[in-house]
């Protein structure tokens, strides 16, 4: 396949990740720029429900299938979303409060740039693929569900015999193979390993890289600076984004680019403004809104434009039932993608939750409040104790040879570095994490941020703690996985790396405040690609590229016509 045939694969990729969900979205209540930002989550959400619902009659998994059974989910949610219209004095709907549409636009392009050259660089044709047991298994899946017109909602034992029957996570198998069988409307020659290949560049660019652009846009602020600087980030690591290429760990890559997507909205719900905080604007605890529901019913949940028109805020009317819905297909769709990503944002939430909880504690507060925070901290230590049940409970079988402990120290340099999996690092996010913690910190409107970051640590030190009982209780089987560790503790972390880079780019601001326009502009554009510059030439020579090029040398084969197993791939 040639390039001009590939591009137009990884355009029918993106349309088929972005549609879906964005038409869902829309049929929920989200307006504006949350309807693209949270469309490929829902997307990869919808694919899921349906494939579940397909599974269970006796029709074929194909585009049209598809589009009838997801026609049908949003037919169910919009008409929900009418009849609350006509029972209530205003329209249900939530949007973005100035979120800057353009610099998100130059962001996401020049990180399409910087990952398609990468790729066209290392890989030389689309139709190559990873040589691993890994990817046979995801080529296979896809293949089968293919030839038997099923969705990928199957047993290992029907592919791999010989091994215990289990239900496999295949949101990322049932998207390829639409991705397959849509593109062959198109060009009956469109190969499987290239359309995987175009399904993971759309959601690198479209669901990792948005992501990171709202994130940037949230907690750094809305200039055309942040959003280059954060597609520098979010390709200059190899941890994530990189890692899971490398490894076919296509649904890692899915399952936490969903996770990222989700991160947005959360931040956006725990940003703790002094003037506008969001659990009040969403009507929780707050006389303003119980007297408004009181005197008008329907009466709408609004958040006032903040004195800062540079924050970013959600706003609207019923809120609440919007998130539930639109949070139900977040969870299906990264439960399906990958369990550990629907078990990191449970984790999140409550990690979020608790910030909210102690940023109130120890604010002015009658009878009334106290007994509320009394019962709150109640249902958080029951849900954080179900939670650690859970994560027991669900935790994979310990391994037969334990890894090595390498001790605290060496594990919280690691960290520092960014390298729980053991790939070469430098000191860039060890200073971004150090900005970005000192900024949340001083600010105190990303107070959450900080118990994620320390979250984030405890998990990669439950592997490589010296204690071995402590790293069992807390999550030593899931950590035994350096790949989806590092993926994880990656994801985790970037609002706080996205935070660094706009404390940055906010105290050149403040700089440069004396300058004429044209000064201010030429100072900017020369710091700010002096800081892209320091984030990305160490990352990319001694991380990124050197580990790209040895995986490609060593992995990296021509596709092949026919069906490959393992044992032919060996």
């Amino acid at each position: 396949m040639d390039w001009p045939a590939f591009t137009l694969l990884v355009l029918i990729s993106g349309a088929i990740l972005l549609v879906p969900g964005g038409v869902l979205g829309y049929a929920v209540g989200l307006r504006g720029a949350l309807v693209l930002l949270c469309s490929a989550p829902l997307t990869i959400g919808l694919v899921s429900a349906v494939a579940v619902g397909l599974s269970y009659l006796p029709e074929a998994w194909t585009p049209l299938n598809f589009a009838l059974g997801a026609a049908t989910v949003i037919s169910v949610l919009f008409l929900g979303w009418w009849l609350r219209r006509i029972g209530s004095a205003h329209t249900p709907d939530l949007r973005l409060a100035n979120f800057n549409p353009i610099a998100a636009l130059i962001g996401t392009v020049a990180m399409a740039g910087i990952v398609i050259a990468t790729l066209v660089a290392r890989f030389g044709s689309a139709e190559y693929f990873v040589q691993s047991e890994a990817n046979a298994f995801h080529l296979n899946a896809i293949r089968n569900s293919l030839d038997a017109g099923q969705s990928a909602i199957f047993s290992i034992a029907q592919i791999n015999a010989g091994s215990a029957p289990f239900l496999y996570p295949a949101a990322w198998e049932d998207y390829v193979t639409l991705v397959v069988a849509t593109a062959r409307l198109v060009s009956p020659s469109v190969s499987i390993p290239a359309a995987t290949n175009a399904a993971m560049i759309a959601v690198l660019i479209l669901g990792w890289g948005l992501a990171c652009q709202a994130i940037a846009q949230v907690v750094g602020g809305r200039s055309i600076l942040q959003g280059v600087l954060a597609a520098v980030l979010a390709t200059s690591f190899l941890l994530f984004g990189w890692l899971p290429i490398t490894g076919a760990d296509y649904s890692s890559l899915l399952a936490y680019s969903i996770l990222a997507s989700a991160l947005v909205v959360l931040l956006l719900l725990t940003r703790l403004h002094s003037d506008n905080p969001p659990l009040r604007a969403l009507g929780r605890f707050s006389r303003e809104a119980r007297q408004r529901r009181l005197t008008a019913r329907g009466a709408p949940l609004r958040v006032q434009p903040a004195e800062d028109p540079e924050t970013l805020h959600l706003y609207g009317a019923h809120p609440r039932t919007i998130l539930t819905v639109a949070g139900l297909f977040y969870l299906a769709g990264a439960a399906a993608a990958h369990p550990s990503a629907a078990l990191a944002l449970g984790g999140i939430v409550l990690i979020a939750c608790w910030g909210v909880f102690f940023h109130r504690l120890f604010q002015p507060a009658n009878w009334v409040l106290v007994l509320v925070r009394v019962l709150a901290a109640l249902l958080l230590i029951a849900a954080s104790a179900g939670f650690g049940y859970g994560w027991l409970l669900l935790a994979p079988a310990k391994p037969s040879q334990a890894p090595q402990l390498t001790g605290v120290v060496t594990e919280l340099l690691n960290l520092a570095m960014g390298t729980p999996a053991g790939v070469t690092g430098t000191t860039v996010t060890t200073v971004m994490l150090v900005v970005g913690v000192a900024g949340a910190v001083w600010l105190r409107r990303f107070t959450a941020l900080a118990l994620w970051l320390a979250a984030t640590a405890l998990y990669v030190l439950s592997v490589g703690g010296p204690d071995p009982v402590l790293a069992s209780v807390l999550g030593y089987g899931f950590g035994y996985d350096p790949a989806r560790l590092a993926a994880f503790w990656m994801v985790a972390t970037m609002p706080l790396l996205l935070a660094g880079t706009g404390g940055l780019v906010k105290a050149l601001a403040l700089l440069t405040g004396n300058l004429d326009d044209l000064g201010r502009g030429t100072v900017t554009a020369c710091v700010g690609a002096a800081i892209a510059a320091a984030i990305a030439v160490p990352q990319q020579l001694f991380s990124v590229q050197p580990q790209l090029q040895t995986f490609a040398a060593d992995q990296v084969i021509p596709s092949a016509t026919t069906r490959l197993s393992p044992e032919e791939l060996a």
